[in-house]
Parts: C-alpha cells; sequence; structure tokens
C-alpha cells in the first residue's frame, strides 16, 4: 500500500512538471523579439527600457528629441513616438503608443509600450534591418511574409484576407496585423547600403506595414 501511494504520488509530481514545463515553453514560444539595427524593442516594457538598449526617441524628421509628454494614470496615448537612432536619418519607419499602467501621472519614458509599428514604405535600402520574430519584412512578398509565419508556427488565417490585403492574427497575448500593397515603395540606397536594394514590382503586392499590439489582453483599444 505504502508503495502504491509513493507511485501515485510520483505520478502526479510528473505529470506537474510536464505541465509546468509546456506552459512554460508555450509562453516562450509567444513571445515576440523585435529589434531595430540590432538594439531590442520589448511590448509593455518602459519606453525607458528601449532608451537602454540604446535607441532614442527622435522626431518624424528623423532628429534625436528629448520628450516632455506626460500621461495621466490608466491613460493611452495615441501620440506617436518615433524610435531609431544615428542610422535613421530621415522618415523612421518605426513607431510605438504607449500606456501609463500606475494610478498617478507619469512621464511617457517611465511608461509601457502598447504598440510597435512598422512602416516598410518608409524604410529603405540604406537604413538598419528592422527584424520581428527574426524576419525582416523589408521587400517581402505577401506570400512570402506569410510563409515565413506560419514556418515560425504562427497561426495565419488566409480566410481574414480581403481586397485591401490585410491579415489579422494572433500568438499568444499579441495581436498581428499586417497590411500589403503593390509596389512601388521608396527605394534609393547609398554606396554602401545597409540592406538589400529591392526592384518592386509594380503588380506584385508587398508587405507595407507590420503592426504589433497587447491592446486585446488590456481590454483596450487604439484608434
Amino acid at each position: 500500500m505504502k508503495k502504491y501511494i509513493l507511485s501515485v504520488k510520483y505520478l502526479i509530481f510528473t505529470i506537474l512538471f510536464l505541465s509546468c514545463f509546456g506552459l512554460t515553453a508555450c509562453k516562450a514560444s509567444s513571445a515576440v523579439t523585435v529589434t531595430i539595427a540590432g538594439k531590442e524593442v520589448t511590448i509593455k516594457e518602459k519606453l525607458q527600457t528601449s532608451m537602454d538598449n540604446g535607441l532614442a526617441t527622435i522626431d518624424a524628421n528623423g532628429k534625436e528629441t528629448a520628450l516632455d509628454t506626460y500621461l495621466d494614470g490608466r491613460e493611452v496615448s495615441f501620440e506617436p513616438v518615433y524610435l531609431g537612432d544615428s542610422q535613421y536619418s530621415q522618415n523612421p519607419p518605426v513607431y510605438v503608443n504607449c500606456f501609463n499602467i500606475e494610478s498617478s501621472r507619469q512621464s511617457v519614458y517611465n511608461c509601457s509600450i502598447l504598440l510597435i509599428h512598422y512602416d516598410t514604405m518608409l524604410d529603405n535600402a540604406d537604413t538598419a534591418p528592422v527584424l520581428i520574430d527574426g524576419i525582416d519584412f523589408w521587400g517581402m512578398t505577401e506570400d512570402e511574409a506569410l510563409d515565413a509565419l506560419k514556418a515560425l508556427k504562427r497561426k495565419v488565417d488566409y480566410d481574414t484576407m480581403h481586397k485591401d490585403h490585410y491579415n489579422s492574427f494572433k500568438t499568444g497575448k499579441t495581436t498581428w496585423t499586417i497590411q500589403s500593397m503593390p509596389g512601388s515603395f521608396f527605394d534609393e540606397s547609398s554606396q554602401d547600403p545597409q540592406k538589400a536594394t529591392v526592384e518592386f514590382d509594380d503588380d506584385t503586392y508587398y508587405i507595407s506595414s507590420v503592426e504589433l499590439s497587447i491592446a486585446d489582453a488590456l481590454s483596450i483599444t487604439v484608434r
């Protein structure tokens, strides 16, 4: 009888261990890593974390600028905060929106990142790659992007596609939206471009923007 009880205990322990491992693995696999010029941006982390990782807040013309924006308690900001570094000299292609999880007024740098938006139409062959889950969407056709996402085990629902070639799907608590448009995008490279120069075909649908958001997980809406 004692041996039977011990066997049951070992069985329960094994099941609990495997369950915990499975949950941890699922959580890890659903994480989305975004890097700009090799510097990481993390959804839900404070904006200051991105600054500590080597990025800077810049204006719409690509000039580094310090923000004096404050958010009230539990406030969501719809004002885009452009991120980059010295490699983004103009037309910064990445911006974030922030939210204040605290009940008191906070500097935007002390607020968390709610949404990351990458506009490939503002990117060009001179800028360093923006990687989302290791994917550089610059110059990717619609089919290439969806195939790359499926290779990462991201669930892609082709039924959500419509005439504007807009696709939305979720991974964990993060909502992805991907939009594509036919070429041609701005593409002017220097003598030493940071990424591949792409010859756009006017009849081919290329990825025009990628957006990641945790608004659904927080039960709020970004408009």
